[in-house]
């Protein structure tokens, strides 16, 4: 039996593991964080955030889509992400009164993503109840 809380078997586990591990280079050198691409990240933390902050059944609802993304010169991220909505119902949810629920989020995600890329991060939401094929995109390609 194994208990993390009372610390009960863990080092047999811990024992077991570094008797059957074999030493073998890096995969990735020292410098490489993660193998997802900068705006896949963005994408999974601001679904994250949206799970956190929307009740109930409101994030299974909705998809989350990139419209723009680009670094400055400065080193600075500019993102423009779209929120689609599949009824206008979910829609005022998501935007909460004046728009408050989805500031908060989008504040909420700017710091996060700050903290992510340690770099400045400047971050619009813009939430829609039209589906996602239907909406004028910014750009074709990311950048």
């Amino acid at each position: 039996m194994v208990s993390a809380i009372h610390s009960l078997g863990s080092s047999d586990i811990e024992d077991y593991l570094l008797q059957k591990s074999k030493p073998s280079p890096w995969m990735f050198s020292k410098d490489v964080l993660t193998d997802k691409e900068d705006h896949k990240l963005v994408l999974h933390m601001i679904d994250s955030i949206l799970y956190d902050y929307l009740p109930n059944e409101v994030p299974y609802n909705l998809e989350v889509e990139m419209e723009y993304y680009e670094v400055s010169q400065e080193g600075n991220i500019h993102i423009v992400v779209l929120i689609h909505c599949n009824t206008p119902r979910i829609e005022k949810l998501v935007m909460g009164k004046k728009g408050s629920r989805i500031r908060n989020i989008a504040k909420k995600a700017e710091q996060h993503l700050r903290n992510l890329f340690l770099t400045d991060v400047f971050l619009k939401m813009v939430v829609t109840d039209k589906p996602k094929n239907s909406v004028q995109h910014m750009t074709d390609n990311l950048t």
